[in-house]
C-alpha cells in the first residue's frame, strides 16, 4: 500500500462516518469551524454582492471578467 488516495465508486461498500457524541457536543464541533466572524462574513459579502447586482455594477467597468 503507497498511502496514497483511492478512488471509491458506487459498488464500494464503504461505511459512512457516525457521529455518537450528543447533540451538543456536535454543536461545539460546528461551532469550532463555523465561527459568528465566518457567518458575519458570508453576510457581509452576500450583502455586498447583491447591492452591486442590484445596482447595475458591473467587473467589466474595473477591467476585470465577469466571470471567476
Amino acid at each position: 500500500m503507497d498511502g496514497g488516495w483511492t478512488d471509491n465508486t458506487p459498488d464500494d461498500n464503504v461505511d459512512s462516518l457516525v457521529f455518537t457524541g450528543s447533540s451538543d457536543e456536535l454543536l461545539l464541533v460546528f461551532e469550532q469551524f463555523v465561527t459568528t466572524d465566518f457567518v458575519s462574513d458570508c453576510v457581509t459579502e452576500t450583502n455586498h454582492y447583491a447591492a452591486q447586482m442590484s445596482g447595475g455594477f458591473s467587473y467589466s467597468k474595473l477591467g476585470r471578467h465577469n466571470s471567476f
